[in-house]
């Protein structure tokens, strides 16, 4: 703005603090050093989530480092008092690590946000929203953790060891799950939390987290217990898709990517359009090999359902390489 001309710049410029306009903000290197040492002090619940909001924007279009989105959420998140900006900041720096964080850097950020999450879910308070919040988090991070304490940390979760903690069905199952992509549970424990939790809810839970071990057996069967037509509801077959998408196990789910492609259409046609749609974006693979199999997909007379799915599948993977490579 004119008026401004000839001032001293503020330590925070944000424009459209009060989020009147669909638009992307931008932040200058001084603004962006501010928030990173003080957004939690930022007293305005709107111009916060306006700023949350922006710097995930400028993460995702590869304008920011990934790493450094992640250490504002660990270092600020524990203080927003907006739940939703609170799961959706924990959120996005899940999938930051997991799909934007350099690969030589990925398992390191892993450890360290595990850790981070972990203390902050001892501090919460007890039965709050925060601390469940904190917990659906801790979770996911300590699944995904190269650490041996992650294994640990869940069997403390499961015991019961974080005080006001509610133990529901949901969260009982998240944390066998979650053991079971570590390799760290019997089958027999997922059998006997079945029995425990006997709903439809509880069969899916079971047979997403029987799914979720880090072995190519386990692997080929979600593969194909998912594809097999008539078989699963739409919840079970979200069980499978998180089984075989599970923490711990990018390797071997590359090793479908070919076998993917080449099965794209049976899936379209032998699905119900509902469950065709879950189990193509379930099941695309985020390698480089797929923008091209993609391509070459498109180039054929597909259904027009079908190829706006895959279109907007290589549109995220290619800003999630595009991104990654920018780090």
């Amino acid at each position: 703005m004119d008026e401004a001309a000839g001032e001293k710049a503020p330590a925070l410029l944000l424009l459209n603090d009060a989020d009147h306009t669909y638009t992307k903000v931008r932040f200058d290197d001084v603004s962006l050093a501010t928030i990173s040492d003080h957004l939690s002090e930022v007293q305005d619940g709107l111009s916060r989530a306006v700023i949350w909001t922006s710097l995930w924007n400028l993460t995702r279009d590869g304008e920011w480092n990934a790493e450094e989105y992640v250490g504002v959420v660990a270092k600020h998140a524990p203080a927003e008092t907006n739940a939703t900006l609170l799961t959706t900041a924990y959120g996005n720096a899940h999938f930051a690590i997991q799909h934007y964080v350099a690969e030589d850097r990925r398992e390191q950020v892993r450890a360290e946000f595990a850790d981070a999450l972990w203390e902050q879910l001892g501090a919460a308070d007890p039965g709050s929203d925060a601390q469940l919040i904190l917990a659906r988090t801790a979770i996911a991070a300590l699944a995904a953790t190269p650490e041996a304490s992650g294994t640990e940390r869940l069997r403390d979760l499961l015991a019961g060891a974080v005080e006001g903690l509610r133990l529901d069905p949901q969260i009982r199952w998240s944390i066998l799950r979650a053991l079971a992509a570590r390799d760290a549970v019997a089958l027999a424990e997922l059998e006997a939390e079945k029995q425990r939790d006997n709903t439809l809810t509880g069969a899916a839970e079971f047979l997403g987290a029987s799914h979720a071990f880090p072995t190519p057996e386990t692997k080929r069967a979600a593969f194909d217990s998912a594809l097999t037509p008539g078989e699963y509801s739409n919840a079970e077959v979200d069980a499978l898709l998180a089984g075989f998408n599970a923490p711990r196990s990018a390797k071997l789910q590359e090793e479908f990517a070919e076998e993917f492609f080449r099965r794209v259409e049976d899936i379209w046609n032998n699905h119900p359009i509902e469950i065709a749609n879950r189990l193509i974006r379930g099941l695309y693979p985020e390698t480089s090999m797929a923008e091209s199999a993609t391509t070459d997909l498109l180039h054929k007379d597909l259904p027009g359902a079908l190829r706006r799915v895959l279109l907007e599948c290589r549109d995220h993977l290619r800003r999630t390489l595009r991104v990654r490579a920018q780090q």
